[in-house]
Formats: structure tokens, sequence, C-alpha cells
């Protein structure tokens, strides 16, 4: 009340600049919310600060309430607030190493479909150079069976990692290779890795000439390791082998 504002709260930066935006999602101070911290002069307050679960709801109706219906592009930016609220509750349970919550998950994800034309819509906001929400799952050292249903349920939504060009080993490969003890659950968790391998490469062969060379060779490596087959996969292999023909004449000398 002191300051007038109609904000939601004081947002955080990563150092003693104004402009200098820390980019989580839901990294803000809500008016009245308690935090500890240490004076560090000229005003600025040093805190060790997690992003809060229960604050998402209320992250993303601030985000969503700045689009209008009436902007060309409004169903894009209702989805990209969705997109970004599932990406906050997955990185915080990947972090926290539990369970995602999944109504809240069931919730967003249902509503995403009414902003789009398909109900894998996640796909469309992803590709980005960005963690995805499985990607978050899928890196994190807790359980697997912490995230199953929300591994099952994002993928049953189109969403996939990886396509970003990670230097580090492919998530769908790190997920593989860490199953669930539970013979049921464990062909639950490989059979939605192996979706968000053809999640993946479907949509890279679709979007490949817009990004770096190279992203369809990564996406079909990672469907072979999953051991997929199909038509996505023989025209993977089939661009690609194009594409290595022609760097290989460009390379030799006239």
């Amino acid at each position: 009340s002191q300051l007038r504002s109609d904000c939601l709260g004081v947002g955080l930066r990563q150092s003693k600049c104004i402009l200098d935006h820390d980019p989580g999602e839901s990294a803000l101070v809500r008016f009245g919310q308690r935090v500890k911290g240490t004076d560090e002069g000229n005003g600025w307050i040093s805190v060790q600060f997690k992003p809060i679960r229960a604050n998402l709801n209320h992250v993303l109706m601030d985000g969503m309430k700045h689009v209008f219906p009436a902007s060309p592009d409004h169903n894009e930016r209702f989805r990209e607030c969705l997109w970004k609220a599932i990406q906050v509750e997955c990185l915080c349970a990947a972090n926290g190493c539990t369970s995602p919550d999944i109504n809240r998950l069931t919730a967003w994800l249902e509503e995403g479909v009414s902003f789009s034309d398909q109900q894998a819509w996640l796909g469309l906001n992803d590709g980005k150079d960005k963690i995805t929400p499985l990607e978050a799952l899928g890196r994190s050292a807790g359980d697997p069976m912490l995230f199953l249903d929300s591994v099952l349920l994002l993928v049953r939504f189109g969403d996939f990692p990886g396509a970003g060009g990670s230097t580090t080993q492919e998530v769908i490969e790190v997920a593989l290779q860490r199953t669930p003890t539970e013979e049921h659950a464990r062909l639950l968790w490989v059979n939605a890795w192996k979706a968000a391998a053809a999640n993946r490469l479907t949509w890279t062969l679709a979007n490949a000439d817009l990004f770096f060379d190279g992203i369809l060779e990564q996406a079909l490596d990672v469907a072979l390791y999953a051991n997929l087959e199909g038509r996505d996969v023989e025209e993977a292999r089939r661009r690609t082998a194009v594409n290595q023909a022609n760097d290989r004449a460009i390379a030799t000398p006239i």
C-alpha cells in the first residue's frame, strides 16, 4: 500500500543492477511474503530464494491478464503463459525431488488444448533454447517413480526434451538408463520416453531448416537409441544421407 503499486510483488535481480532480472518464471517476492535476507547496503537485500510452487497460479494469471483476446497472436501468448507455468512446476519438482502436482498439470495441459488445434500442443512451444518440462524431470536425480505419472501426461500432450542441442548426454538416453524397478512401471516409463523420442523426431523433421546444422542427425541418433522404427525414422535417414552427401560435395576441392 505504501508503494501504491498494483503489481504482485518485488521481482528479484541476479546482481546489484536493476536491469539484471532473474529469469526464473516465479522469481518474485509477493507483497506480504516473508523471506530471510542480508542487508547489502544501498537499498539492496541479498536473499536465498527458491520459486514457491504455491504461487504458480498467481504467476500464470498475472501473465495471462496482459494478453487481450483481440490480439492477433493471443492464442500463442496464452499457450506461452501455460507452458511457463508447467515448466516451473516441473523444474521445482525436479530440483526438490518431489512429484509435480498432477492435478495442476492436468488442468493447465487441458486448458492449452483450447488455445491450439491439436492435443499435442506442448510441441508448439518446444524446440526453443530452454529447458522443457519433460527435460527437467528427465535430468532430475529423484526416483523415477516420483515422476512417472507426470512424464506420461507430458508426453501425451506432445512434450519432448533435447531439441536445443545440449552438450551433455541426451535426456532421453539418461531417462532410459534410469528406469523404475517395478516391471509394469518400468514398461510405462520406457514407452513414455520412446514416445518422447518420436515426438522430437516428428517435430525436428518439420522444423530442421529453421535451426542449426546437425539437429536432425541428433534427433535421429536418439530415435535409434530408443529403438524406434517407422516412416519418420526412414525419412530422417534419407534426409541425413542427403545432407552428408551435400557436405562431402562442398568439401571436395575442385
